[in-house]
């Protein structure tokens, strides 16, 4: 520190100035003094921004202490003599196919399976700063890469208005890699990608893209089926089969397609000739036409390839289809492997002869394995921090709801993610997981490694309320498992369903409703007896559900619908048994069912009875024909007395019933 003493006997009181300097670290004071004549340490470095510590003037100040008459104010709020920091030419992040996912109308950078996350984390850890200097390009990998291409010109311009510079960096991974060359290969290009870092890029295209183009399926592993169940979704939402999803609305899979032989014909052993009996791939055919235009740009390009052997599908034979519409050059009968990274043939990434880097990694763990690679190709510097384990995922659970409802998925453990019904805000508590946001149609969420036990999911209804599905894929790399569930919600309405995990047992994943209980129904009438032609039905059915609540409650007489509350003339109905039958369901799709036999009968006093409301009706047009009935006995001659009036005095209708009324007493 600064020690001033009072020197004023002298009669030269001591006039110092203290600027520029760097005043901190010191033990008990950065100056001290005792002199009469104010001590001028204006512009100086007091070790902290907020300045000196002063008792009286500043005594928030977090820096060194001062005693006595010292002017300070206008201190420097940085170190002076502090190196300053490194400067870095702006990068830019390109994912691959999956390599981003939407959040409320948001792109971001793969939250799901956490792809770059240690990659960015390393570059920051060594003097990239996230908005500064480091960027990533979420996009949406279903469009064409040409698409995506042309917003990749406008990222770039956006990057080069915040650095105030004239070119950028890119690292572009797998599908990405081609739509950092669609732009600087096209004609939009502005001269402005200074390097160039492909990893694991499928330049001349991979076989294993034949699978979910031709025949709308995928390998194992979590990738694979994640995009297949994320797709399927779509396709579900729009009524399509995933088949025809994929070509209508996923045309990046379709560029990527390989551009060389690579089916065999088992018949004949037949290597097939690209383009002839193959999909073709126009996309990357003009990237590939392009290659020394591209070489030739100016870029300094380096490509970081993957090896882990002979993992890659390299090749296929097919034969004859047999399935309508899939498989039309066709049909796989046996994958070949040959040496790549499990995704991308070597010689498909190798295929750009320029700084090739060959890692002994997987095709997902490409960015995290050549982290300190990319460091140094960019800076030309070891790094000094390496961030990060490795992904490791063993599995994956994911759960979309099909509106109209929000969810929340609860753990077993109690942590939560998804939209917090009582606030009305999104919480994640789960590490890793990710949720898409309830400003969304598309709303799912994603748990990585999802501990076993039962899952507690709650949905809210939305919008008019409606059915609504939850659907349910649980992924591991061998296998994958789904369960869907189909309910009815309103507005508001919570409903509990359980979700089971069983790490040991994905196929055990199961899906249900928390309420298991159905409806209650209670018939008070009709009742299981005799009623006598003419008695007036009353019908009196209820439904009640305690749980969920009831969906809609449907009621039958002999199978035709009538109210649960009404009555019923039984002069007009048939003689005999009938039936009234009851079902009620509930939001989550419990049933119940209850009925009642019961019977319509005809006695003497009945047929009297009939015979008068037909008169009344005008179905008896003769009093005296009428009266006449009444008095007949009921034997077997009566029926020759209708017959007799039949057509002239007694109407078809009266006809049947009285013919039936003395048929039941006769054969009852």
């Amino acid at each position: 520190g600064i020690k001033v003493e009072d020197d004023s006997d002298s009669g030269f009181p001591a006039v110092v100035t203290v600027s520029q300097s760097a005043i901190s670290d010191n033990v008990n004071y950065g100056i001290y003094s005792s002199a009469v004549a104010p001590v001028d340490a204006k512009n100086n470095w007091w070790g902290d921004a907020s300045g000196p510590f002063d008792l009286i003037g500043n005594p928030f100040g977090e820096g060194n202490r001062i005693a006595g008459n010292i002017l300070y104010a206008l201190w420097l709020t940085e170190n002076p003599f502090l190196p300053p920091p490194e400067t870095f030419e702006p990068v830019i992040i390109i994912p691959g196919i999956l390599g981003s996912a939407e959040k409320n109308g948001v792109w971001l950078i793969d939250p799901i399976f956490h792809t770059y996350d240690d990659l960015i984390a390393t570059l920051t850890a060594n003097g990239y700063v996230e908005g500064q200097n480091l960027f990533s390009f979420p996009y949406d990998w279903r469009f064409s890469n040409v698409l995506t291409a042309a917003a990749l010109k406008n990222k770039i311009a956006e990057v080069k208005n915040i650095c105030q510079c004239a070119k950028v960096d890119l690292v572009a991974h797998s599908m990405g890699g081609l739509v950092a060359r669609q732009y600087i290969q096209s004609p939009q290009y502005q001269s402005d990608v200074d390097q160039l870092i492909f990893l694991g890029t499928p330049h001349l295209g991979a076989p294993k893209v034949y699978l979910p183009w031709e025949g709308a399926t995928m390998p194992h592993g979590f990738v694979n089926q994640s995009i297949k169940t994320l797709l399927w979704w779509e396709a579900k939402k729009l009524s399509l089969s995933l088949f025809d999803y994929i070509h209508q609305s996923v045309l990046s899979i379709k560029e990527l397609l390989p551009i060389y032989d690579y089916l065999t014909l088992k018949d004949s052993g037949v290597v097939e000739k690209y383009p002839n009996g193959y999909p073709t791939n126009s996309f990357l055919e003009n990237l590939s036409a392009g290659t020394n235009q591209f070489l030739n740009s100016g870029i300094e390009v380096s490509n970081i390839i993957g090896n882990t052997g002979s993992s890659t599908i390299a090749s296929i034979m097919v034969a004859s289809s047999t399935e309508p519409i899939l498989w039309e050059h066709g049909e796989p009968e046996e994958l070949n492997n040959g040496i790549g990274d499990e995704t991308v043939p070597i010689s498909s990434a190798g295929f750009i002869d320029a700084d090739i880097n060959t890692l002994l990694s997987d095709h997902n763990n490409l960015p995290f394995d050549a982290r300190g690679l990319v460091y140094q190709k960019l800076t030309g510097k070891v790094a000094e921090h390496l961030v990060g384990d490795g992904p490791s995922l063993d599995a994956i659970m994911l759960i979309k709801i099909l509106s109209p409802a929000d969810i929340i998925v609860i753990t077993p453990n109690g942590e939560r993610v998804g939209k917090d019904f009582a606030t009305g805000q999104e919480v994640n508590e789960i590490a890793g997981a990710f949720y898409s946001g309830f400003g969304t149609d598309d709303e799912y969420v994603t748990i990585p490694n999802p501990q076993d036990g039962d899952y507690r999911v709650e949905t809210q209804g939305t919008g008019s309320g409606g059915a609504y599905t939850l659907a349910t894929t649980f992924i591991t790399n061998e296998t994958s498992a789904e369960s869907d569930f189909t309910g009815a919600t309103l507005p508001g309405m919570i409903t509990p369903i359980e979700v089971t995990i069983d790490n040991a047992n994905p196929e055990n994943l199961s899906v249900e409703p928390e309420d298991q209980t159905p409806p209650v129904i209670t018939i008070f009438s009709p009742q299981m007896k005799d009623y006598v032609r003419g008695d007036i039905i009353k019908i009196n059915a209820t439904t009640t559900d305690t749980d969920s609540g009831v969906l809609n409650f449907e009621t039958a007489w002999d199978d035709e619908a009538i109210l649960a509350s009404t009555t019923v003339d039984s002069f007009y109905q048939k003689l005999g048994v009938h039936n009234f039958s009851a079902t009620s369901n509930d939001f989550v799709g419990n049933v119940a069912t209850s009925s009642v036999d019961f019977r319509i009968i005809a006695t003497e006093q009945s047929i009297i009875k009939d015979i008068e409301k037909c008169l009344t009706l005008g179905w008896i047009d003769n009093k005296g024909v009428a009266n006449s009935l009444k008095k007949k006995k009921i034997d077997k001659a009566f029926p020759n007395e209708l017959n007799a009036q039949r057509g002239k005095h007694i109407n078809e209708q009266a006809y049947q019933i009285l013919v039936e009324d003395i048929n039941w007493l006769l054969n009852n």
